[in-house]
């Protein structure tokens, strides 16, 4: 099963938790990752609507509903998610880097690369090595 099996137990698991506190909104988040990757960005972006509804301040799950939006090709309103997590988390790193990519799926590379050097930026401030080595290959692959 591996990964795959993980994230279907991960989200039974959820299923448990909702069940027993339906106004959790973590819970939803988390499901909607799950979901997110397991190819079923509705059902990921109806439990990030929750989320939303819920704590309507929370960053996070805006970031994910752009995630979900990017991968059905909504990219405007993947943008209209990220713009949303931003101005609730200005020093997240990956908002940023995530806005890059739907904003380089639209062909607006000059706007696409600003978001990719504020990422930089935040990145290396936030120590997260990992999404650094992302953005510096996805700038990169924008020179070439």
């Amino acid at each position: 099963k591996g990964l795959l099996g993980r994230y279907e137990k991960a989200i039974a698991d959820f299923d448990k938790t909702i069940a027993l506190e339906p106004d959790y909104a973590a819970a939803y988040n988390n499901r909607g990752s799950f979901m997110n990757l397991l190819g079923r960005h509705e059902e990921a972006i109806a439990d990030f609507d929750r989320t939303i509804a819920w704590k309507p301040d929370f960053p996070g799950a805006y970031n994910n509903r752009g995630l979900a939006n990017s991968s059905l090709g909504n990219h405007e309103e993947a943008i209209a998610d990220y713009n949303k997590a931003i101005a609730l988390g200005p020093d997240d790193a990956n908002a940023y880097y995530n806005r890059s990519k739907a904003k380089q799926q639209l062909g607006n590379i000059y706007k696409a690369r600003e978001d990719l050097q504020k990422a930089l930026e935040l990145a290396r401030k936030n120590g997260q090595q990992e999404l650094l080595a992302q953005i510096e290959d996805a700038l990169r692959e924008l020179d070439e």
